[in-house]
């Protein structure tokens, strides 16, 4: 696979005997992908989403080098209106011209994430 290319659901089993499944989903950005496309990831997305009460955090990876955008506040509001656990992860903050540094000075937006669950949760 090639990051940033994904178009639908790929699931990983972690661990032996699996005690966690990642779930790579299309992003939402669709930046160059046609409008009937990204309308067809984007419901796959909100169908993967919706009602999953055993889904218990998704992880919103942001382009440090373009911050948030419209898109990643509708996912955000879309998530708290699911009652999901989610957590921002920066990615490409290597890119950014100070290395990342003034990002990790920066205190992230409060929203809803709460700490991560034990196998016992």
């Amino acid at each position: 696979m090639t990051p940033g290319r994904t178009q639908q659901l790929n699931l990983f089993a972690v661990g032996q005997p699996p005690c966690l499944r990642l779930v790579d989903m299309p992003g939402y950005g669709f930046a160059e992908a046609p409008k009937a496309v990204a309308a067809a990831w984007r419901k796959l997305v909100n169908t993967y989403l919706a009602g999953r009460t055993n889904l218990k955090r998704v992880m919103v990876l942001i382009d440090a080098r373009h911050g948030l955008k419209p898109n990643d506040i509708e996912m955000f509001d879309q998530l708290e209106r699911a009652a999901v656990n989610y957590q921002i992860v920066l990615t490409k903050a290597d890119k950014l011209p100070d290395g990342g540094s003034a990002m990790r000075t920066r205190s992230p937006p409060r929203r809803r994430a709460g700490p991560l669950p034990t196998r016992s949760s």
